[in-house]
């Protein structure tokens, strides 16, 4: 496995030639950011990966999920009368 320090130097790589690209004009760009935010998602992977196994060499557990819940609102209006 890759170092943490390397796998974020190389999300941070990734992550300046996809703002490159969104800011050309060649036509090969479209190729190009697909390939590269293929390429960001594998590194975001190995990275959870290298956390989630330095977590557990530590014994500390994994963090619990996030769930986020939003409550229905109703929204009315006055009039005058």
């Amino acid at each position: 496995m890759r170092s943490l320090g390397e796998l974020y130097q190389r999300r941070g790589i990734c992550n300046v030639f996809i703002e490159i690209l969104r800011n050309t004009n060649d036509v090969r760009a479209p190729a190009m950011l697909e390939k590269y935010r293929g390429q960001l998602a594998t590194i975001d992977a190995e990275i959870a990966a290298v956390e989630q196994a330095n977590r557990r060499d530590l014994g500390i557990p994994d963090p619990e999920p996030i769930v986020v819940g939003v409550k229905s609102a109703s929204i009315s209006g006055k009039t005058k009368e």
